[in-house]
């Protein structure tokens, strides 16, 4: 036996609680007819607890946690620990006002292979592909910056440098 249709009674009382659309759509009647109920009987909108509205938010660049290596180290090495184009670095740098760097500064010595290494107060996860293996090792650095230069003499490619904890 088929259920009588929705009452009067039965989707007003359920306005302010859902959305005039969620309440058109489930009794099957017009949503200007539940907006114009709600508006007559003085009932406000509803607004869900959780508003899901895309919220335009400054994420920074990618190139912000090296802002102290610009001008000591060349763009092209910024830009490859960056993750990004070595004319992006450029143009970050110019708009801050910094100068290039024209030698790139000293090449670090490479860290020998698993364990703890360096002097630092921070400890990170270093995982690098070196001749089709991969290698696994942490790296104690003063930040995550001077982690990131640590590594530009590491043979192999660094396929990942996550921040673990501050060291003991």
């Amino acid at each position: 036996m088929p259920s009588p249709p929705p009452t009067l009674t039965t989707w007003l009382d359920q306005l302010g609680q859902r959305s005039d659309r969620e309440i058109a759509r489930l009794y099957g009647c017009p949503q200007s007819r539940v907006r114009l109920e709600r508006i007559q009987r003085g009932i406000p909108v509803f607004i869900p607890s959780r508003v899901y509205l895309p919220v335009a938010t400054f994420r920074g660049s990618c190139i912000d946690p090296w802002l102290p290596l610009l001008g000591q180290l060349s763009g092209r090495e910024i830009a490859r620990l960056a993750g990004c184009t070595s004319a992006a670095v450029s143009n970050y740098r110019r708009r801050r006002g910094i100068p290039a760097s024209r030698e790139g500064g000293p090449a670090p010595t490479p860290p020998p292979l698993p364990g703890v290494t360096g002097t630092g107060t921070q400890v990170y996860a270093v995982d690098i592909e070196e001749g089709g293996e991969l290698v696994r090792w942490n790296l104690c650095a003063a930040s995550f910056p001077d982690a990131c230069v640590k590594l530009l003499g590491v043979r192999g490619r660094v396929l990942r440098l996550r921040f673990i904890g501050e060291r003991l």
